[in-house]
């Protein structure tokens, strides 16, 4: 898995569940986020190198619609530890964050 924040280059994600075919895996990052509003995207690569596609053509009835979605993320502070859950097959994301406290 890697992730993206904003226009940045993509950077590798750390796995945290046992690789298994077809399952979905647990990662997460460390990011020192600047406060503001920020676009997260998120890609997985599968077990035959084909990293999931930045778009997808349109087709009438949307199937197969699987392109990196950006989702928006606030930020307070400037220290947040991203949790992901993600698809085997990337074709679902979701995503939580926690606010680390400030280091004073």
């Amino acid at each position: 898995m890697e992730y993206r924040i904003d226009d940045g280059l993509w950077q590798p994600t750390t796995i945290t569940s046992p690789a298994s075919p077809g399952v979905w895996a647990r990662w997460h990052f460390r990011w020192d986020a600047q406060p503001g509003e920020h676009l997260l995207r998120v890609r997985p690569t599968d077990h035959r190198g084909r990293v999931q596609p930045d778009s997808t053509p349109w087709n009438e009835l949307g199937y197969i619609h699987e392109p990196v979605l950006a989702h928006p993320v606030p930020s307070r502070r400037r220290s947040m530890s991203m949790e992901q859950v993600a698809c085997h097959r990337g074709a679902h994301v979701s995503y939580g964050h926690q606010d680390e406290p400030e280091s004073r």
